[in-house]
């Protein structure tokens, strides 16, 4: 596909090329930390004892919680600051 010739109006893509692709089906979506995160960072010896297992899953939500809010306060911030502000708060 060509560029846009020199003073040529620019226009958006035909909507026939974005079309094709609308049922596609992307595997490829990351890693999901969400159930495991627990499982992968605390021992087996803390894992193994049913006294704590219902904490450990509510710390678990807790912290995927608390996870996600901080991803979404950084991309706030990063969409709402110019790119060349020297002033962070």
């Amino acid at each position: 596909m060509e560029g846009p010739k020199m003073g040529e109006y620019l226009t958006r893509e035909n909507f026939r090329k974005a079309m094709y692709h609308q049922h596609d089906n992307i595997k490829n979506r990351g890693y999901n930390w969400r159930p495991v995160i627990m499982k992968k960072n605390l021992s087996t010896y803390l894992l193994a004892d049913s006294k704590r297992q219902e904490f450990v899953e509510q710390l678990q939500t807790f912290l995927v919680y608390i996870m996600d809010q901080a991803s979404l306060i950084r991309k706030q911030f990063n969409f709402l600051m110019d790119k060349d502000t020297k002033d962070y708060i």
